[in-house]
């Protein structure tokens, strides 16, 4: 049983780390896609204003308006992850069962 419940806090830790790393990787890169939003954004506004696209700026907009709803709620949802993991390996049950071995010898090998 102790080997058993070493293995699953070892698990436990490994899927929280997963989850943790992963989401401060998407955290990072929509950090990064919006500081390069930024410095895009002014150079689009330039190029559009000639044209008159407000497509392409009410596009744009929608990303940026996107990417940082994204990046205010990922501390919740990164939280409710772990917290299901947690939830999962936190109550253990062991379980017995009993365990008959029958060996099967043929007649003439019995008697040697």
């Amino acid at each position: 049983m102790a080997s058993l419940t070493g293995k699953l806090a070892a698990r436990l830790q490994a899927e929280q780390k997963a989850i943790t790393e992963s989401t401060m990787r998407f955290e990072a890169t929509l950090k990064k896609a919006l500081a390069e939003y930024e410095t895009e954004e002014g150079a689009l506004f330039s190029v559009v204003e000639g044209r008159g696209d407000e497509r392409e700026i009410a596009q744009w907009k929608r990303d940026r308006d996107n990417w940082e709803k994204r990046l205010r709620e990922l501390e919740a949802k990164r939280n409710i992850e772990l917290a299901k993991v947690q939830a999962r390996y936190e109550q253990i049950t062991p379980h017995s069962f009993p365990v008959a071995v029958i060996f099967a010898v043929p007649k003439r090998e019995a008697v040697r």
